[in-house]
C-alpha cells in the first residue's frame, strides 16, 4: 500500500501545482535606485518625456513611455542584467494523511537579463470621454537564473528529499495589460490598472537533480517559483519606475 499512496501523492501534487499555489513568503524584491543618476542623465530623461507629434496618438504615447522605461533602466545599469541582492523564499503546500505539509523552496543570486526588451505590443487607445488610455507592453526573452534549494518532508514511509544546484528559465513573452487615467491632452495622471500577464514561459533546465524521485514535483515548484519571481518583478519594479519615474513628467509640446 505504500507505494501506492506515493503514487498518489505524487500525482496529486503534479496536478494540482499552478501558479497561484506557489506562496512567496514576503516582498523581497529591492527598489530600483535612482538616486545616483547624475545631471546630465536627468536633462536626457527630460527631453525624452516631451512628445513633439501632433496630434498624439495612443500608440505614440505608448512608444514614448516605453523609450523613458528603457532609458531609465539604462541610466541605473539594469537594461541588461538585473541581480537580486537577497534570496525568495515560497511553499507549495499539500494535504496528507498525517495533516497538511509544504514544499519548500528558496532561490537566491536571483538574476533577471534582457529587461530593455520591453516594448508596446498592440495599439494603444484611447477613450477621450473617460479620459482613459489601454493597452498592453511586452517583454521578449526575459530571462530568470538563479541558485535553489528546495526540500519535501516525509510523508508516512515516503522519506523526505532535498535538492540543490541552478535554474534558468526564459519567459519567450511576458506582458503588461495597463490602463491609465488621463488629462484632456492624453498625458497619463494615474494607474488604474497594471496587470502583469504569463505569456510564452520556457523552462530551461535545473542541475542537482540526478536520479531524485521527486524530480518532476521539484521540477514543477521551480517552473511556477521562476514565474511567480519574473511576475513579482514586472507587477512591482516596473510599476514603481513608470509611477515615479515617468507619469506626471510628460509634457506635449505643441
Amino acid at each position: 500500500m505504500a507505494p501506492k499512496r506515493l503514487v498518489i501523492l505524487s500525482t496529486l501534487l503534479l496536478a494540482g501545482l499552478a501558479l497561484a499555489d506557489v506562496q512567496l513568503e514576503s516582498e523581497l524584491l529591492p527598489e530600483v535606485d535612482l538616486e545616483a543618476a547624475d545631471e546630465l542623465a536627468a536633462e536626457e530623461d527630460a527631453r525624452d518625456l516631451r512628445l513633439v507629434e501632433s496630434p498624439v496618438t495612443a500608440s505614440r504615447m505608448a512608444d514614448v513611455i516605453v523609450n523613458n522605461i528603457v532609458n531609465t533602466l539604462k541610466r541605473v545599469g539594469k537594461a541588461q542584467s538585473f541581480m537580486l541582492p537577497r534570496s525568495l523564499s515560497g511553499s507549495v503546500p499539500f494535504d496528507t494523511d498525517s495533516g497538511p505539509k509544504a514544499i519548500w523552496f528558496e532561490l537566491s543570486n536571483v538574476e533577471y537579463t534582457n529587461l530593455g526588451s520591453i516594448s508596446r505590443s498592440k495599439a494603444a487607445t484611447f477613450d477621450a470621454e473617460k479620459h482613459r488610455m489601454m493597452g498592453t507592453f511586452m517583454f521578449e526573452g526575459l530571462g530568470v537564473t538563479a541558485d535553489y534549494k528546495m526540500n519535501i518532508p516525509a510523508v508516512g514511509i515516503a522519506p523526505a528529499s532535498t535538492a540543490s544546484g541552478k535554474v534558468r528559465s526564459v519567459a519567450d513573452t511576458h506582458f503588461v495589460d495597463y490602463k491609465f487615467m488621463t488629462d484632456a491632452n492624453g498625458l497619463p495622471l494615474d494607474i488604474l490598472q497594471w496587470r502583469s500577464r504569463k505569456g510564452k514561459f520556457t523552462y530551461v533546465g535545473e542541475t542537482g537533480m540526478n536520479n531524485n524521485k521527486y524530480k518532476p514535483i521539484f521540477e514543477a515548484v521551480l517552473k511556477d517559483g521562476s514565474v511567480s519571481a519574473l511576475d513579482s518583478f514586472v507587477s512591482r519594479q516596473l510599476f514603481n519606475i513608470f509611477k515615479r519615474d515617468i507619469m506626471g513628467k510628460m509634457v506635449l509640446e505643441k
